[in-house]
């Protein structure tokens, strides 16, 4: 994606729109997500669309010579 299709809503719109159609034909419940802590575009899409932070996850690397 180039930087000017950013900020027009289309990854919101269409995370939304999945959702809605999963609700509308299958019977699930709930939905998880995941996403980094320094993603905060993703992080506020996830917000608009009614996601509430269950909990954060913290993974560490140490790459061995």
């Amino acid at each position: 994606m180039t930087r000017q299709h950013r900020g027009h809503g289309l990854g919101a719109a269409l995370k939304i729109a999945n959702h809605v159609a999963l609700a509308e034909h299958t019977n699930v419940e709930r939905i998880y997500t995941w996403n980094a802590v320094e993603n905060s575009w993703m992080l506020a899409i996830n917000d608009r669309a009614g996601f509430a932070t269950w909990a954060w996850v913290g993974l560490w690397k140490k790459c061995l010579a």
